[in-house]
């Protein structure tokens, strides 16, 4: 057995464009395929949209967020030091219905351009995790999310004091107010029960920090520091077995290489069980911490009450949905062929890259980012079209939305992304060459599908991305990218991803 030298970095870039056209095709095929009477009126609705051409980009293009580090670094600053400023308004709400509205957009003005911020520091420092700058500046971004929560910790107790009765007389003096905060004002009095003195608010702010180094430290760990072991194929090739690689090699069709495949990648794992248990249990006990201290009967119940979702709900996750789905629609497939010949994803695995998959859109105004670790096969596909169902989804939100209501409950975000994966399964079953190809699509399709909701989200890999900010006032958005693979979920609680 001879080792052969890896494809070059061209020839694999070429052959994953060539993949993506295919996964893209398909794609837009399941939107056309529902209703074939449409497709010639969904076509004519959808040609003025930039078309793929001859290939779709591989690599996103951040400048659609900030023009370069520098940029990023001067908004920064600049960001900081609103934040600092919002104490100022406290006091004031009460004041006059203009005045609460002054106050609110300020806060909000701030949260916006930090979302941004944080969008860019994240999938910056996803590209490669080994780049220490880059993950400064995610550091940084995160302890931008905790200020802003200990600079406004006043907030809520202060709309709650005045109570509902003043609150609903102020939206009918304004109307702007009640179009960009009566959900934030009406979900911040339904949390009165769980919301704390301004002090009490304040210190549990300051500890997003801390809060926030359980996943930190794991994503550091698994994505960049992880010694992976080199692993030779059958036909000699040798490769870097990461979770990418284990991903794609644990499909094959010989057993004898999946049963290899898996020793390799999971015995490296083993060496490490005690860091990942040690890091485990820190999440736990600082979800427990946070649930006691705000006075909620379990850690479950602090997760869904954001989503104002019985517990009951979330256990039973309704059996089963057998509505037929309807067609996407002219309007669908026009945004999903403006993403695809945007550059809005990073798509090649890599060295130091981050790894499984997600969609981050939370940079509102601007578009969605995919991160993907394409390997040209079923897995990805349908990764691919769970991440766009995410994508589209934020797109209708934010055009329908304000920056203020913009937000969704994960309960909902996975409708968008299952849905897709469900038309991928359907298509891929009725263009199976043999009825055992479209069972053994079905049969794969269905045991990948079942662990999908978590408390807070659900994502497609092992690790989990990006924390999400959720205070009593600023709700998390589950705008990010839920990313499950290999049977596992992994929460994301924080406005940078779904």
């Amino acid at each position: 057995m001879t080792d052969r030298p890896p494809e070059p970095l061209a020839t694999r870039q070429q052959s994953a464009r060539s993949v993506m056209l295919g996964a893209a095709s398909v794609l837009l095929a399941c939107a056309l395929a529902i209703e074939p009477g449409d497709a010639q009126a969904v076509s004519a609705a959808a040609a003025d949209p930039p078309q793929p051409g001859a290939g779709i980009p591989t690599l996103w293009d951040l400048r659609d967020l900030y023009r370069s580090p520098q940029a990023w670094s001067a908004s920064y600053a600049k960001t900081k030091a609103a934040a600092e400023a919002l104490e100022r308004y406290r006091g004031s709400l009460g004041s006059s219905a203009g005045a609460m509205l002054r106050a609110l957009d300020a806060l909000s003005a701030v949260e916006e351009e930090s979302d941004r911020l944080g969008v860019y520091a994240s999938l910056k420092g996803d590209e490669d995790l080994r780049i220490a700058t880059n993950q400064e500046r995610r550091q940084q971004a995160q302890a931008l999310v905790t200020l802003i929560a200990e600079k406004s910790a006043w907030l809520a107790p202060e709309i709650i004091a005045l109570g509902s009765a003043k609150v609903r007389t102020f939206e009918t003096e304004s109307p702007e107010l009640t179009h960009r905060f009566d959900f934030l004002l009406h979900d911040t009095l339904r949390a009165a029960p769980h919301t704390l003195g301004v002090q009490a608010e304040g210190v549990l702010a300051a500890a997003g920090d801390v809060l926030a180094q359980p996943t930190a430290i794991h994503d550091q760990l698994m994505n960049a520091d992880m010694p992976y072991p080199q692993f030779i194929l059958a036909d000699g090739k040798r490769i870097r077995l990461d979770e990418p690689a284990y991903e794609k090699y644990r499909q094959s069709g010989d057993r004898a290489l999946r049963k290899r495949v898996f020793d390799a990648f999971f015995g490296t794992l083993a060496r490490f069980q005690g860091t990942a248990g040690a890091t485990l249990t820190s999440q736990v006990m600082g979800d427990v911490f946070t649930a006691r201290t705000r006075r909620y009967d379990s850690a479950l119940a602090a997760a869904l009450f954001q989503s104002n979702m019985p517990e009951a709900v979330y256990r039973t996750l309704v059996a089963q949905t057998n509505a037929a789905l309807a067609p996407m629609g002219p309007r669908y497939l026009a945004l999903l062929r403006k993403g695809f010949a945007g550059a809005w994803m990073n798509v090649l695995p890599h060295p130091g890259k981050a790894t499984g998959g997600y969609m981050n859109g939370s940079a509102y105004g601007v578009h969605p980012y995919l991160l993907l670790n394409h390997n040209g096969d079923y897995e990805s596909l349908s990764t691919f079209a769970h991440e766009w169902g995410h994508a589209v989804h934020t797109l209708l939100a934010d055009a329908a939305q304000p920056y203020e209501k913009s937000n969704y409950p994960t309960f909902i975000a996975e409708s968008a992304s299952i849905a897709n994966e469900m038309l991928i399964n359907d298509y891929m079953v009725a263009h199976a060459r043999s009825q055992a190809g479209g069972f053994i699509t079905w049969a794969r399709d269905s045991s990948r599908s079942a662990p999908r909701f978590s408390a807070r989200s659900c994502s497609r890999s092992s690790s989990s991305r990006s924390t999400r900010r959720s205070s009593t006032v600023t709700r998390s958005r589950a705008r990010g990218s839920p990313r499950c693979t290999a049977g596992s979920c992994s929460a994301t609680t924080g406005r940078r991803r779904a």
